[in-house]
Order: structure tokens, then sequence, then C-alpha cells
């Protein structure tokens, strides 16, 4: 359940949170179940926050520092997260049904279980990323970066036509991703697009 302090403190602008965010550095923040369906909180800085099962709704995020936060099972459903940051964040199981992830960065991000259906992932980093059971839907994965770097831990969900039209290749948690050019070539070659579910 969410801190109701930290929640009223949210709820005076971003502007009064991120002050008291700098001021009060050592604080958990648990927002977790919160209730931002549509909220303005765009550059908001939510860096390691309990943003759990928080409804956040066509809430506008957009640069908004998620690193490392926890998003499990929130729903972002049509929410706007242009050039966030969410890089390590756990999006496991999260609502990302028509999410604007235009030029976001998920680096290391958790998407396990998640659903992508609709979202828009132009310039969207996805180096590193970690999915299984997630489910893409018919998501354009070519306007993707680093597609080549994902870690995949288990069968994900993916429209044919989406599939065959992106260049998706995918790493166990037993491998690592090449690092020089020539050998990200070659491993294009031998792209695991069977381990996609289509």
């Amino acid at each position: 359940m969410a801190n109701e302090e930290q929640l009223s403190i949210l709820k005076q602008g971003v502007e009064v949170w991120n002050k008291w965010r700098k001021e009060n550095l050592d604080v958990e923040i648990n927002l977790s179940g919160a209730n931002l369906f549509g909220v303005d909180l765009n550059k908001a800085n939510f860096f390691r926050a309990n943003l759990s099962e928080a409804n956040l709704r066509v809430a506008n995020l957009e640069q908004a520092n998620l690193n490392a936060a926890d998003l499990r099972a929130a729903d972002l459903s049509m929410a706007d997260l242009t050039r966030a940051n969410l890089i390590g964040t756990n999006l496991s199981e999260a609502h990302l049904r028509d999410v604007d992830l235009s030029e976001a960065n998920l680096s290391e991000a958790e998407l396990g279980s998640a659903n992508l259906t609709g979202s828009i992932l132009n310039g969207t980093n996805l180096s590193l990323a970690k999915i299984g059971y997630t489910n893409f839907g018919t998501v354009d994965l070519r306007v993707a970066i680093a597609l080549n770097e994902i870690t995949h831990f288990a069968p994900s969900n993916i429209a044919t036509h989406a599939l065959t039209r992106s260049t998706l290749c995918v790493y166990n948690s037993e491998t690592t991703p090449p690092n020089n050019l020539e050998s990200r070539a070659e491993e294009k070659m031998r792209c695991l697009r069977t381990q996609m579910v289509v």
C-alpha cells in the first residue's frame, strides 16, 4: 500500500516532488497500488521507487526517471513514456498496452509476462532487456534498438507478420551477446526466431 505522506507530496506536483526527493535521498519510496490515473508526471524522479500495481493509465511520464524502479503488475496502459529512463526497471507482468515508449531506455529492464500489445517502440533501447512470456502482439520491432542484445529466458508471443518483418536475435540466460561487429553480424544469421511463439 502506498505511503500516504509521499503520495500527498507527489500530488502537489512534479516540481515539489523532485525537490523533496533531492532533500530526502535515503528515503524509500513506496507508491505501490497508488491511483495516478492520468497524472502529469513529466520528468518526475521515481528512481528505485516502488510503484508495483500502481494505476498509471494515461499518465504523462515523459522523460521520467524510473531507473531501477519496481513496476511489477503496474497498469501503464496508454501512458506516455517518451524518452523515459527505465534502466534496470522491473516491469514484470506490467500492462503496457498502447504505451508510447519512443526513445525510452529499457536497458536491462525485466519484461517477463509484460503485455506490450499496441505499444510504440520507435527508437526504444532494449539492450540486455529480459523477456519471457512477454506479449508483443503486433508491435513493430523494426524501429526498436539493440534487439540483438535481448536476453530471452522463455517463449514470448508475437504476431507472425510482426516477427517476419523484424530482425530479432535473442539470447538465453546462459549466453551473452557477441562483442564485435563481425560476430554480431554472424549471430544475426542465427536469430533464434523459433523461440518466439507465433
